[in-house]
């Protein structure tokens, strides 16, 4: 007898479910006259698959020539419109931001672990215009400039590390052999076991948590096993149904089904732990007095020190450290990645680039120390080709006399940048423009 309960509130929720869906059909129905054309939708579904595509950017450039630069999408009632213009973004998104500069709604992301508290999910008021200003003040040229010496000392621990992979680093196409690297660096012991991929996030990381918290990384770090398994957990949160019925949080956890909220509440505990343990960290370092130069730490000075500072200036501090993390890992990773990849696929790109890097920096200081770099086909060397090593690596210094090297750089970021569309943003009051009516809760993705 225990069962008819239960049984009877799951066929409850499922028709309530089916109620709630049709009544989001027929209201988007309604409002699909008022949009932007799009293609083709299943009658129930949408474009559920083409919205969670990872080539959504790719496909939706395609479409500007069957639809325009405005195109729509809709899931279960929420329409997407995606905008393949750089004139219609500027003017959407820039002059009209007063009614497109909100946030959709990410229930079990934002709401239910926790994370609408972080800039990237925020909705436009006054703390997310504080969070902004303070962001501001770590990413101006000064800021970004002071950061360099770190970066440097990321990048050589990154290439000791991949220079121990040797031919396996990259096997699709040509490739340059760890040699190089190698030599350039004073190998002497290089680590073999790793991959590649996971050396850029390693570095990336690295680089984010010393800026942030002045934390120098150890093996097997806590701090980089807690901020991954957040990441790990947000992409375990993605529950479409949870989305189209928000109510369904509101469940009890024993109900049959409801897997996500458990998985809200550990993404929940692990959001709180990756932004509270390196502030509270910094905090403690800064009251013994031995707290690395970092933006947390500088911050905190100039608002009165670890126990000086309100809890107010403390929450603004400590969330947009957070932020740094999510905002500049996966996009690195992304776009170091992507010229790795485009490196191998093209040799002779790579062979012309480093002949400029040589040709700038010149030769080795030691000619008895110089060995040549040599570019394969994968079967042996192509017409013997060789490159002489420079006589360093180049730094910062050397960007502007590197012109086919900075291009090379523009072409991986056109090619594949590291957020393609951007943020998403959400009509906050009914807009119209270009003949068309954007109603309140509409998704605008900019595709440029």
């Amino acid at each position: 007898m225990a069962l008819v309960p239960t049984v009877y509130s799951a066929l409850l929720l499922v028709g309530a479910g089916l109620c709630a869906l049709v009544v989001r059909v027929i209201a988007w129905r309604i409002q699909r006259g008022r949009l932007p054309p799009g293609p083709p939708a299943h009658p129930i579904w949408g474009h559920s698959e083409l919205i969670k595509s990872p080539r959504l950017h790719l496909i939706a450039a395609g479409w500007a020539k069957s639809f325009g630069d405005l195109v729509t999408l809709h899931f279960m009632g929420t329409n997407t419109v995606i905008i393949n213009s750089a004139a219609d973004a500027v003017e959407l998104l820039d002059k009209r931001a007063a009614a497109t500069g909100g946030r959709p709604r990410e229930v079990m992301m934002g709401e239910v672990m926790g994370y609408n508290t972080s800039v990237g999910l925020h909705q436009p008021d006054e703390r997310f215009r504080k969070l902004r200003r303070v962001m501001a003040s770590a990413m101006h040229v000064t800021a970004v400039r002071s950061y360099q010496p770190i970066e440097v000392e990321n990048i050589k621990y990154m290439l000791r590390r991949m220079a121990g992979l040797g031919g396996s680093m990259l096997t699709s196409s040509d490739k340059v052999g760890a040699a190089s690297v190698n030599q350039a660096m004073g190998v002497g012991h290089p680590v073999s076991s790793a991959q590649p991929m996971s050396l850029v996030r390693e570095a990336a990381t690295r680089f984010i948590l010393s800026v942030a918290y002045g934390h120098e990384v150890k093996p097997h770090d806590p701090f980089i096993g807690l901020i991954h398994a957040a990441m790990m957990k947000i992409r375990e949160g993605k529950y479409p149904i949870v989305e189209a019925f928000p109510w369904l949080v509101n469940l009890p956890r024993w109900f049959p089904g409801t897997r996500f909220l458990q998985v809200g509440a550990e993404g929940y505990a692990l959001r709180d732990a990756y932004a509270g343990r390196p502030f509270e960290q910094v905090q403690a370092q800064m009251r013994e007095g031995t707290a690395r130069h970092s933006f947390v730490s500088n911050l905190l000075t100039i608002k009165g020190g670890p126990d000086g500072a309100t809890a107010h200036d403390q929450d603004l501090i400590k969330w947009t450290a957070a932020a740094l993390f999510v905002g500049g890992s996966d996009t690195t990773v992304a776009v170091i990645n992507t010229f790795l990849l485009m490196m191998a696929a093209n040799p002779e790109v790579q062979r012309l680039a480093q002949e400029e890097i040589a040709n700038v920096l010149g030769p080795k200081c030691h000619p008895s120390q110089e060995t040549a770099a040599v570019v394969t086909d994968g079967e042996g060397t192509r017409d013997g080709a060789t490159i002489p090593l420079p006589a360093r690596l180049p730094g910062f210094g050397d960007r502007y006399q590197l012109p086919y090297l900075e291009a090379i750089f523009k072409e991986v970021m056109r090619f594949n940048p590291g957020l393609s569309m951007g943020l998403p943003h959400a009509v906050t009051q009914e807009e119209s423009y270009r003949g068309y009516t954007f109603p309140v809760g509409t998704i605008i993705r900019a595709n440029i």
